[in-house]
């Protein structure tokens, strides 16, 4: 694999985050772009679907990514109030 591939899927996310102001979602299209370029065949959905699985079955990780979303709830109820 090239290596200038592998700078596509971060600079892909970030774009999109600041365009859309949505991070989560674009993280995950950063995910699946990313796993798009490890494989370049329409198998690389469910690797990144795999991908996924692999990352919430540590605890540490899943506390984290929970941890994550509720701060952002917060953050939004305090705009919002």
């Amino acid at each position: 694999m090239n290596s200038w591939l592998s700078i596509i899927p971060p600079i892909v996310a970030i774009v999109l985050a600041i365009i859309t102001k949505r991070v989560f979602f674009s993280l995950l299209f950063g995910v699946v772009i990313g796993s798009f370029v490890i494989d370049l065949s329409l198998n690389s959905l469910f690797l990144s679907a795999e991908y996924f699985v692999n990352v919430f079955s540590g605890a540490g990780n899943t506390r984290t990514i929970i941890f994550s979303l509720l701060i952002g709830v917060v953050i939004q109820l305090v705009q919002k109030s």
